[in-house]
């Protein structure tokens, strides 16, 4: 930040990236458009994690109001009660939303929650393949 080394970018959500002789240029979309950055010789992101339901917007999703996960799934992932090591196993039943055979596995079930582990995601489509 200080010299110009560093520029910190919020509500920028890349598009594109190009390649140019001098590093890489990011093409992004802003609150005011669309906005090109750069050239960069590293870029560092840190996204954070939010998940994006507009695929499912005429499903019935009953979402836990604070991690965005299902609401059963929501209190057994807590960050604030758990951290990944913590989280007990589970598999369709917390993983069903209200609309009928709709089933989020993988980070994507996690919504909001930074706890997701890649044996945890194994688990869930282990544990629900066999729904009865």
């Amino acid at each position: 930040m200080e010299g110009k080394r560093l520029a910190i970018e919020l509500s920028f959500a890349t598009q594109r990236l190009k390649m140019n002789g001098n590093g890489v240029l990011v093409e992004g979309l802003t609150p005011d458009g669309l906005r090109m950055i750069g050239p960069f010789d590293r870029i560092i992101a840190a996204t954070g994690q939010r998940p994006d339901f507009s695929f499912a917007r005429e499903l019935q999703l009953d979402l836990h109001p604070i991690v965005e996960s299902t609401r059963a799934l929501g209190p057994l992932i807590d960050p604030n009660v758990h951290s990944c090591g913590t989280v007990p196993p589970h598999g369709w039943r917390e993983l069903a939303h209200s609309e009928p055979n709709y089933f989020v596995a993988g980070i994507k079930s996690y919504g909001r929650a930074p706890t997701f582990l890649l044996l945890t995601g194994y688990e869930q489509v282990r544990r629900s393949r066999c729904r009865r």
